[in-house]
C-alpha cells in the first residue's frame, strides 16, 4: 500500500545527512580555536616560555567567542564578523595601548602610533635575536595580531560555508618556524593541527568545491614557497650580514660566532678622562635558566639620559672618581648603547633612549647606536681594602642568586675546592678570578666548538670545567655560576672590552673593533654595588681592586679616601615618597602589555559569570535533544523544549494547556501555523499513534524554536540567552 509523501523537514533525519546551517556552530568554533592554539604551539621551537602562547590563544578564542555569539543572537549574516573583528581590536587596545584609547578600547591615533612603535620594536626583536628567542612585548604583540587576523579568516570560511578555507589561516601560522630556519619545525603539532582540521570538516559534512580546494591548494603552494622571503630570520646566521656587528636582545648568545667571523671591523671608538680603560657594556644578564642567561624583560624604564639613578647597592662610603668618556660608534648595529657602568648621564644622542634601573643598561626602541656620537659620565668607583674585607652579600638583587635544578657536580665541587679557604665574600671572588686566570686554562674560540660544548649553560660549563679552554662566555658564566654557589650574587655584562690604545692630536685615543666583544661577571657586594671582575685569561684588563691584597681591617693603617665624593641625588623637587620619572611610551607599553594576561583573565572571567545561566539552559536543551533521537519520550521532551523556549521570549506556557490548545495559541501569536502546525501532529502521532510511527526529528524541533524567536526583539531574544525564564520555571510551582 502507498503512503502520502512526509512533508520536508518531518520525517527522520537520514544518517550521514548534511548538517543545516546552524547545527553544529559551536563544535566547529571549538575545533577552530583548538587547531589555531595547536599551530600557534609549533612557534614554541622560535621563542622562549609560554606566556606568548596564552596569550595568543586568548586573542583567538574571544574573536571566535564573540562572531559565534552574535550569530546565536542576529540572523543577519552581516553583523558576526564586524562585531568579531571590532572586539579583537578592542581587546589589543585594551590589552597594549589603554592609555591612548577612548574608554580603554576604541582606538585613536595616538594609539595607532603605539602600536607603530611596538610592532617596529617587535619587527627589530626578530631580526636580532636568534631562537629560541625571548618574546618581548612588540614580539607578542605581534602574535596577538596574526592571531586575532587569522581566527577572524577562519570564522569567515565557516560563516560562507567553506570550511577548507581554514587551512589559510592556519597555515600562515604554521610557515612562521620554516620562514625562520628550514627544519625548524616541530612534526607533532602539525599533526595535532591537521587532525583537528580534518574534524572540522567531518562536522561540516559540505563537500567544497573543486574550484575552492584548487584556489586554497594554490594560495597554500605560493605562500610557503613566497612567504619564507617576505618574513625576517631570527636566527642572525641564517640571515644576510650588513657590514658591521649586529647585536640582540642576548649578545651572549651570538657573541662566540661574532669573535670567529673573520677579519676585525672598527666598532667603536673613544676618549676618556678615566683613569683606567673603560670598559663599554651593552646589557646585563641576570636570569639563568640552566641553558643560558637572560636579560630582566619588561622593566620600568625611564627617559631623562640627563640624570640616571644612583647605581645599586652604591653606600656613601665607597670612594669614586667622576670621569667622562667620549664615543664615536661606527658598525655595531644595535638597540642598545655602548656606555660604562655607573652611568650618571648620557648627552648627544640623537633619537629616542632609555634607561635600565637595574643595570643602568641603555636601549632604544627605534634607533641605532650605529654612527651615534654622545658623551657619558660615569662615575670610577675605588673601593678601599677595608671595605672589600668586611663586605657581605646578604642585601642580594632579586634573582641574582638563583640556580636552577641539576647543577653538574663539578661546579659546586670547584667552587669550594676553590674559595672555602678565602677569608671573605671578596676574597672567594678574586680566588675564582685567579684560578680561571691561571694554567691549565687556556683561551680558545675554536675549541669549545670543534669539541661540542659551546654556550653558557650547565652541560656546557661541566665540560669547559674538565677540559679547561674556553673563550670569554665560558669565563664569564662559570666564574658567575661559581659565585652563587659561594652565596654571592651575580650577573653577566655584555659590550666591548677596552680596545687598542694610541696616541692622537695630543689624547689617547683608544679604537675598539669587532673582535673586542667580550662578556664579564660582576659581583655584588653591600654597600659598594656591582664589581666588574676579569677572569678571561690574556683578554681584557683586571681592575685596580681586583689584584690589590686585602688587609685586615683592624691594622691600624687608614685606606679609605679622605674625603669621599658625593653620591648622586635626585631633583631638589623631587618626591621621594613616589617615582616621579617621567613615563615614555615604552614604559607605558610595557606595564599594560605585562597585565594584557591578566586583562583577558578578569574578561574570561566575566564572560564566563554571564554565560552560565546560558550554558545550563542548553545543557538541558541537549538532554532533551538526546531523549528524542533515542526515542523513549520523545514527544515529551520536544513538547517540554518548545514550552520552555516560549517561556523564555516571555509567553504563557501553563502545564495545564494541552499540546494542541498551546499549538493553536502558539500560531495565532506568529500569525500564521508554519511550522508549529506540521510539528504539534507529528508529537501527537509518536504520542498517541502507532508504535511504527516515524520518530520526531531535532531538526523539526529546531525549526519550531527559530520562528518562535524569530518573532521577538534583539532585547527579548538577548535575555531569552542570557537569562532564561525558563530556569526559573521548575523552582517556581505557583508559576505552573
Amino acid at each position: 500500500m502507498r503512503t502520502a509523501p512526509r512533508a520536508a523537514g518531518v520525517g527522520p533525519a537520514r544518517r550521514g545527512s548534511r548538517l543545516r546551517p546552524g547545527e553544529g556552530r559551536w563544535a566547529q568554533a571549538l575545533l577552530v580555536a583548538a587547531a589555531l592554539a595547536a599551530a600557534l604551539a609549533g612557534l614554541h621551537v622560535t621563542l622562549q616560555g609560554l606566556s606568548w602562547w596564552f596569550v595568543g590563544t586568548a586573542y583567538a578564542a574571544s574573536v571566535l567567542l564573540a562572531a559565534a555569539l552574535t550569530r546565536s543572537l542576529v540572523r543577519s549574516a552581516f553583523w558576526p564578523p564586524i562585531v568579531s573583528l571590532a572586539a579583537g581590536v578592542a581587546l589589543l587596545t585594551l590589552g597594549y595601548a589603554a592609555d591612548t584609547a577612548l574608554l580603554g578600547i576604541i582606538p585613536t591615533p595616538a594609539t595607532l602610533a603605539r602600536f607603530g612603535t611596538l610592532v617596529n620594536s617587535g619587527v627589530t626583536s626578530i631580526v636580532e635575536q636568534r631562537v629560541p628567542a625571548t618574546p618581548e612585548l612588540g614580539i607578542v604583540l605581534l602574535i596577538a595580531v596574526l592571531m586575532v587576523v587569522c581566527a577572524w579568516a577562519a570564522d569567515l570560511a565557516l560563516a560562507t560555508r567553506h570550511p577548507a578555507l581554514i587551512a589559510a589561516p592556519l597555515a600562515a601560522i604554521l610557515v612562521v618556524p620554516m620562514a625562520i630556519k628550514p627544519g625548524l619545525a616541530d612534526a607533532f603539532w602539525y599533526l595535532v593541527t591537521a587532525a583537528l582540521y580534518l574534524a572540522v570538516l567531518r562536522i561540516g559534512r559540505r563537500r567544497d568545491s573543486r574550484r575552492v580546494v584548487l584556489v586554497t591548494g594554490g594560495i597554500l603552494v605560493l605562500g610557503s614557497l613566497l612567504l619564507p622571503y617576505a618574513l625576517p630570520g631570527v636566527d642572525a646566521r641564517d640571515a644576510p650580514r650588513v657590514s658591521g656587528l649586529r647585536t640582540g636582545l642576548n649578545p651572549l648568545i651570538s657573541l662566540g660566532d661574532d669573535l670567529r667571523r673573520g677579519d676585525p671591523m672598527l666598532a667603536l671608538s673613544y676618549t676618556t678622562s678615566a683613569q683606567e680603560p673603560v670598559y663599554l657594556r651593552l646589557t646585563t644578564l641576570e636570569t639563568f635558566t640552566g641553558e643560558t642567561w637572560g636579560p630582566i624583560v619588561g622593566s620600568a624604564q625611564g627617559g631623562d639620559l640627563t640624570r640616571f639613578p644612583a647605581p645599586t647597592g652604591l653606600g656613601g662610603a665607597t670612594p669614586y672618581d667622576e670621569a667622562t668618556v667620549d664615543v664615536t660608534v661606527s658598525d655595531v648595529i644595535t638597540n642598545w648603547l655602548p656606555a660604562p657602568y655607573p652611568t650618571t648621564s648620557v648627552t648627544g644622542l640623537t633619537g629616542e633612549w632609555f634607561w635600565e634601573p637595574d643595570g643602568l643598561t641603555v636601549r632604544s626602541v627605534e634607533t641605532g647606536a650605529r654612527g651615534q656620537r654622545y658623551q657619558a659620565s660615569f662615575l670610577e668607583l675605588a673601593p678601599t681594602s677595608a671595605q672589600l674585607a668586611v663586605a657581605t652579600s646578604r642585601d642580594a638583587p632579586a634573582g641574582t642568586l638563583e640556580l636552577p635544578d641539576g647543577v653538574p657536580e663539578i661546579i659546586p665541587q670547584t667552587a669550594h675546592a676553590v674559595a672555602d679557604g678565602a677569608a671573605s665574600s671578596y676574597d672567594k671572588a678574586l680566588a675564582l678570578q685567579t684560578y680561571l686566570r691561571s694554567e691549565p686554562f687556556e683561551y680558545s674560540e675554536q675549541a669549545p666548538v670543534d669539541e661540542g660544548f659551546d654556550g653558557s649553560g650547565m652541560d656546557a660549563l661541566a665540560v669547559f670545567l674538565d677540559r679547561k679552554v674556553g673563550y670569554c662566555v665560558h669565563y664569564a658564566s662559570a666564574m658567575a655560576v661559581m659565585a652563587r654557589e659561594l652565596g654571592i650574587p651575580s650577573r653577566i655584562a655584555v659590550g666591548f672590552q677596552p680596545g687598542d690604545r694610541q696616541f692622537a692630536d695630543g689624547s689617547n685615543v683608544y679604537s675598539v673593533s669587532t673582535d673586542d666583544l667580550h662578556a664579564w661577571p660582576e659581583l655584588y657586594f653591600d654597600g659598594i654595588g656591582w664589581l666588574r671582575f676579569e677572569p678571561t685569561p690574556g683578554r681584557g684588563a683586571v681592575p685596580d681592586y681586583g689584584t690589590q691584597p686585602v688587609d685586615d681591617p683592624n691594622t691600624p693603617q687608614d685606606e679609605s679616601s679622605p674625603t669621599p665624593s658625593a653620591l648622586p641625588t635626585s631633583a631638589t623637587d623631587a618626591r621621594g615618597d613616589r617615582d616621579e620619572t617621567p613615563q615614555t611610551p615604552e614604559q607605558l607599553a610595557a606595564q599594560q602589555g605585562a597585565s594584557a594576561l591578566v586583562s583577558l583573565g578578569v574578561l574570561a572571567a566575566v564572560l564566563l559569570v554571564a554565560l552560565t545561566p546560558a550554558g545550563f539552559r542548553a545543557a538541558v536543551r541537549r538532554g532533551r535533544i538526546r531523549r528524542i533521537r533515542q526515542g523513549g519520550d520523545a514527544a515529551a521532551a520536544a513538547w517540554e523544549e518548545v514550552r520552555d523556549t516560549a517561556r523564555d521570549v516571555g509567553w504563557s506556557a501553563p502545564e495545564s494547556e494541552t499540546p494542541r490548545t498551546f499549538a493553536a495559541r502558539i500560531a495565532a501569536e506568529l500569525g500564521a501555523e508554519g511550522a508549529i502546525g506540521a510539528f504539534r501532529g507529528h508529537v501527537e502521532a509518536n504520542a498517541y499513534g502507532r508504535p511504527d510511527a516515524a520518530a520526531l526529528s531535532p531538526a523539526e524541533l529546531a525549526a519550531v524554536r527559530r520562528e518562535i524567536l524569530r518573532s521577538a526583539d534583539l532585547r527579548t531574544r538577548l535575555r531569552a540567552f542570557l537569562l532564561p525564564p525558563s530556569l526559573l520555571y521548575r523552582w517556581r510551582p505557583d508559576d505552573r
